[in-house]
């Protein structure tokens, strides 16, 4: 397989783009205070796993803090129907199939908003399996259980307190009943399932912690806020200092503002960095997980040995602004100083090796001062170690002031050691930023960007994270104004191509998957434009079950954060193989009357890339008036046709002038 040229296309995309500059003409900036205003905050919906009993759909919701009348109804209904939750969980029966509905809360201010939806589709089987973190790291911990140990997985998923019993029988029925309908609701006993001898592997996706700190609502990023209201600096009632951020994972929006008049002889500073949050433990970041679960429901056996391909791609852009301002009131000599500082770093993670990797392209620091009569103390600039230590905790789940064990100490300390090197290089490259007095000074740039093919083994998860890490400063003596601000954006993005493995055994075949999360605080690039940038990188590896624009090619994605899964034709039952020949060619719908003389079409460009696959249908009469209709926008240049049935399979080259 080929590797895409995207980052050409991607630079390209990127000159071309219009800078949503965002201006910081005043401290009682609009927008400022509109954020600082804005406090109506409301529970999400944490997770809503549906379960398909043969009476009909049931959903299992959590919310992320405790909620009581909710209002719940089908998007093709006009009325609402009021709910008693009181607490941050909820079982709904009765609920019908292939809905969705919308769950409604409270605010802090009195309104009912959109909390989040539930989903009753029965065609789940085209989208990777969605687990919170609890499941997730029960499943994580099922793998790197010692030989010794080897606990049934029906057992010790049962013993997992952790995990919500509902979301248990959920799995179960995703992943060992093959998204059979159970027979009978039990809200004390586990569905039986019958443990076959071959392997079954499955993508398991982390549905949460993609992007930290905010929550996701509805495939968005919801950003988590704070603010500081204007209080005394340093206790002197002739000073003030105030602060606010928003922060969509590893993107933010943070400004620190400070000013004096008449404040004495003492220089007044005020320092923000990102351990002042409360809202993690270390850095801010991006996350994408990729598991792909092999067992025979009992243990893991060692023949499933499926590697996987897989496709990374981050960036992280940057705008880091100084001002820097000396007040004509008052007297005496006055100084001004103030400091914006960025870090990003990509982070590339395998449990069971639990050694970091930075790969190329995985991070900068991006600086900017401004200072007048005053110099910023040189101290202020992160400390590699320190950064290193934040993100290294971060990607090892240690909370702070949690002790590791001493296996994961050493694991800890031989990652740490090789990170810490990463990134003491990183942030002791030279920067350039020249100081004003009575000016702003801002740098907009890249700070991390690139992408790489790594190998994923089953039972083996691999992680994707962006780290980013910001520190302000502001301040003065006697008499002035100074800010600081960062402004960012990023986007993860990951491809693991369907089909079959190097090993080209059936239980490796698999649908084609890609995900990604992104996000942006209004720049330096919007949430649309890195929208299209993932669209850009999806397109390469089309098709799939969104639109495409049709000028570009990009996938027209809608969520910020999103899985999503189509099967390949090599793969017997659509993807995903349980048993029953081994003919790797076959066209398997999962329904035996296929109607005779008929295919399924595949067209390929001439690279061999796959642009798009029909349903069953006749042969045309005329290959490139076909083309041409259903692919109106093709490029001039050489087509293979495909023509698959359960019994034949036809080959055609079509030019296209």
């Amino acid at each position: 397989m080929k590797r895409p040229i995207l980052f050409v296309i991607l630079l390209a995309t990127f000159a071309s783009m219009v800078k949503s500059q965002t201006p910081y003409p005043a401290p009682y900036d609009q927008h400022f205070l509109d954020v600082m205003a804005d406090t109506c905050d409301f529970p999400f919906v944490r997770l809503a796993p549906v379960i398909h009993y043969a009476q009909g759909p049931a959903a299992y919701v959590t919310f992320t803090e405790n909620v009581g009348d909710i209002r719940l109804k089908r998007t093709d209904e006009v009325s609402f129907s009021t709910i008693a939750v009181a607490g941050q969980e909820k079982l709904f029966q009765g609920l019908v199939s292939n809905k969705i509905y919308e769950i409604q809360v409270l605010n802090r201010c009195g309104q009912y908003v959109v909390a989040g939806t539930i989903d009753t589709k029965t065609d789940v089987q085209e989208n990777p399996i969605l687990v919170s973190p609890e499941l997730y790291e029960a499943i994580r911990d099922f793998q790197n259980q010692s030989e010794t140990a080897n606990t049934p997985l029906g057992q010790f998923l049962e013993g997992r307190q952790d995990v919500a019993f509902f979301e248990k029988i959920y799995f179960i029925q995703r992943y060992f009943l093959n998204d059979q309908p159970i027979s009978a609701f039990s809200p004390t006993e586990l569905p039986d399932f019958m443990p076959p001898t071959i392997c079954n592997c499955k993508f398991v996706f982390n549905i949460l912690q993609n992007a930290v700190p905010g929550e996701i609502v509805n495939g968005e990023v919801i950003p988590r806020k704070e603010f500081q209201p204007k209080k005394r600096l340093n206790g002197n009632d002739n000073t003030a200092f105030w602060w606010n951020r928003n922060t969509k994972g590893a993107a933010k929006w943070h400004v620190l503002l400070t000013e004096g008049s008449k404040a004495g002889g003492t220089t007044h500073t005020w320092q923000m960095r990102m351990a002042d949050s409360t809202a993690t433990s270390g850095t801010h970041y991006g996350h994408l997980r990729y598991n792909l679960f092999c067992t025979n429901y009992q243990e893991l056996p060692g023949d499933c040995s499926c590697n996987k391909p897989l496709w990374l791609y981050w960036r992280y852009d940057t705008e880091v602004c100084a001002h820097a301002e000396k007040h004509p009131e008052g007297w005496g000599s006055k100084a001004a100083v103030s400091a914006a500082e960025d870090v990003a770093v990509a982070v590339i993670r395998r449990d069971g090796n639990n050694i970091p990797v930075v790969p190329g392209g995985g991070g900068r620091v991006i600086r900017a001062t401004s200072e007048c009569e005053q110099t910023v103390n040189s101290q202020f600039w992160a400390n590699a170690a320190t950064v290193a230590i934040n993100i290294t905790a971060v990607a090892f789940g240690l909370a702070a002031g949690e002790s590791p064990s001493p296996a994961e100490q050493q694991l800890f300390n031989l990652g740490l050691n090789g990170l810490t090197n990463s990134i003491t290089e990183l942030i002791n490259t030279p920067y350039y930023s020249a100081n004003y007095c009575e000016n702003t000074n801002c740098r907009e740039e890249n700070a991390c960007m690139g992408d790489t093919l790594v190998y994923m083994q089953a039972n083996q998860p691999i992680n994707l994270y962006l780290f980013s890490n910001s520190s302000l400063l502001a301040g003065g003596k006697r008499s002035w104004f100074s800010w600081s601000r960062t402004l960012s954006d990023f986007y993860l993005v990951g491809y693991v191509p369907g089909g079959y493995s190097a090993q080209e055994e059936p239980y490796c075949c698999s649908k084609k998957y890609a995900n990604w999360v992104l996000g942006s605080e209004s720049g330096p690039h919007t949430t649309d434009e890195l929208k299209g940038e993932v669209g850009v990188i999806l397109g390469a590896w089309a098709p799939w079950p969104l639109p495409l624009d049709p000028w570009t090619g990009a996938v027209q994605i809608p969520y910020e954060i999103h899985s999503m899964a189509v099967p390949v034709v090599e793969c017997p039952n659509g993807g995903g193989f349980h048993g029953g020949g081994d003919d790797r060619n076959a066209l398997q719908d999962g329904n035996e009357s296929v109607p005779p003389n008929t295919y399924r079409l595949l067209v390929f460009d001439a690279s061999g890339r796959l642009l798009l696959q029909t349903g069953q249908e006749n042969l045309p009469t005329d290959f490139r008036q076909y083309l041409r209709e259903i692919m109106p926008f093709a490029a001039s240049g050489i087509y293979l046709v495909q023509a698959l049935s359960p019994s034949d399979k036809k080959s055609f080259k079509v030019f296209l002038d």
